[in-house]
């Protein structure tokens, strides 16, 4: 029997869709009430967002990895001001112009999305990217909500709506500009340590590197103690893209 329960109104929907999985999916017209609610960055500004998913009872995904829920979230039209780590992420590699921006009217991001998963307490993220005009980067890592450790990296893309226009050209537009949302160029950051005391690590020879060769200068990520982030922990027909 198919247990179902549905909130219109506020935009949420629960369903049993396997003896072990609930399936969710949750939508906001502000999603940034909804982020700031988790407690995470509290000055984001507006923004539609999707946020869909599984809940695992016994802990194990369909491709058999322990996890107690998977999903993804999507969020649109959406501005980011005062967020420190950006600001000091843009300084390292030089861009304090759009670095200045955070602390005025901040950044628009056209969308940003990214695939996760949550298993004892540490929230794994895949296939980050957000998009804007000014701005765009990718993301991956881990974050263990117990010991507050942080282990992210990917690629900051300045001018993003310009620097991306050669990823749609045939053949060589994926060589030029890399994994999907990067760019002909950027730099590969990385961020660790604990929530209180960040370490933020850019490489400069990435910036000058296009496309597929800039993976020669990527900082390792997702490596928390006991804790990897790999597409195993994902299951890619159910979230996929």
């Amino acid at each position: 029997m198919q247990a179902h329960l549905r909130r219109v109104g506020a935009g949420r929907d629960l369903s049993r869709t396997a003896p072990n999985m609930r399936s969710f999916s949750l939508q906001a017209e502000n999603g940034s009430n909804f982020i700031r609610l988790l407690g995470f960055l509290p000055d984001l500004e507006g923004g539609a967002l999707l946020l869909q998913g599984a809940f695992y009872d016994d802990g194990l995904a369909a491709n058999g990895k322990p996890q107690n829920i998977g999903g993804r979230l999507e969020m649109q039209s959406f501005r980011a001001r005062k967020v420190p780590v950006l600001a000091r992420l843009l300084s390292l590699g030089s861009f304090t112009g759009i670095a200045d921006t955070l602390s005025g009217d901040g950044i628009a991001f056209d969308i940003a999305r990214f695939k996760f998963t949550v298993h004892d307490g540490v929230i794994r993220v895949k296939s980050g990217r957000f998009n804007g005009p000014a701005l765009g980067l990718t993301t991956q890592g881990a974050f263990n909500t117990r010991t507050r450790e942080v282990d992210f990296g990917g690629t900051v893309v300045p001018a993003y709506g310009i620097n991306s226009v050669l990823e749609n050209i045939p053949l060589i537009g994926r060589v030029l500009t890399g994994r999907k949302g990067e760019g002909v160029f950027g730099f590969s950051y990385r961020v660790g340590g604990t929530t209180d005391d960040l370490s933020l690590l850019v490489n400069p020879l990435s910036v000058l590197t296009p496309g597929i060769l800039r993976r020669i200068f990527e900082i390792g990520v997702g490596e928390l103690p006991e804790v990897t982030v790999t597409d195993d922990d994902f299951d890619e027909d159910e979230f996929d893209d």
